[in-house]
């Protein structure tokens, strides 16, 4: 892991505190914090009694419940110990390194954005990169005569239209009905907790830069993109062993419906479209 990223994302995640505390009614917290979710599962856990509690991953965009295994909290003086647990002989069990998983939290919490605000999403400073948004000259007719003005604009990621950022729309990439299971896979997918890893340009542009300190570049449109690789969909749509457990907190917390939304409505299921292009293209469920 970059000591680079890492930086970068600590920074973003504090920026963005008070966002994830922002409440769009009374006492409605729609945005979570998974470092705090990770928290509040392991208060559960006392000095005298350790807490156990499921392992539920998601399997080819399912949810599943492993059988057999639980996951462990131990109080201690200095903090908390977690451990995997078999449940059926024989039993062993393995303690997990939390670090990797507070760093992983923290990523997917700060790529996130709330159903009422997901199309500020322009303004965050990730998703310029990604999206080639920047100030280029565009012409413009006034009064039967043409000139060019500086604006901020992005290319549509589906026909590569060069448009201003104000006549661009924010597209879902998974389904906003029905797909927000294919939404946490596809941002977990980014961050490493998936079996196989991103076939799309943003994906394996954000995992490439985490894992190897690849540069961030813009992700091409689909005009003249080469063949996205990728071997096997059941596994792009499966959790690994560290997504399963950071899963697993977010379901033990109660703050699944929270994680589905915070994906969905998250940067790294949004793209620029036109509106034409988002109007017409139809999504379709990996998994029905």
């Amino acid at each position: 892991m970059k000591l680079r990223w890492l930086k970068y994302f600590f920074i973003l995640a504090k920026i963005r505190d008070n966002a994830q505390r922002t409440r769009d009614a009374p006492g409605r917290r729609i945005i979570i914090n998974l470092k705090d979710t990770i928290e509040k599962v392991l208060r559960k856990a006392t000095s005298s009694r350790p807490y156990l509690f499921n392992v539920v991953t998601l399997e080819t965009g399912k949810e599943v419940a492993k059988a057999g295994y639980k996951l462990k909290v131990l109080r201690r003086n200095d903090g908390y110990d977690v451990e995997l647990v078999t449940t059926m002989p024989p039993v062993t069990t393995t303690a997990l390194k939390m670090g990797p998983l507070y760093a992983r939290a923290g990523m997917v919490s700060s790529v996130a954005f709330a159903r009422t605000q997901y199309g500020n999403v322009t303004d965050d400073i990730l998703f310029q990169k990604l999206y080639d948004v920047k100030k280029r000259w565009l012409m413009y007719i006034e009064a039967g005569d043409s000139s060019t003005r500086e604006v901020w604009s992005a290319p549509c990621m589906i026909c590569g239209l060069v448009l201003p950022m104000r006549n661009l729309t924010v597209d879902h990439q998974r389904p906003q009905s029905g797909g927000e299971i294919e939404a946490v896979l596809k941002t977990f997918r980014a961050f490493g907790l998936t079996m196989e890893g991103p076939r799309g340009g943003k994906g394996k542009i954000v995992l490439q830069h985490i894992t190897a300190g690849a540069q961030l570049e813009p992700v091409l449109t689909r005009p003249g993109r080469f063949g996205l690789g990728g071997f096997n969909i059941n596994d792009r749509y499966t959790l690994n062993d560290d997504g399963a457990v950071l899963y697993s907190f977010v379901v033990d917390a109660g703050e699944k419906a929270l994680l589905q939304s915070q994906c969905m409505h998250g940067l790294m299921n949004l793209k620029p479209a036109c509106q034409t292009c988002n109007s017409a293209r139809g999504k379709e469920l990996k998994f029905a």
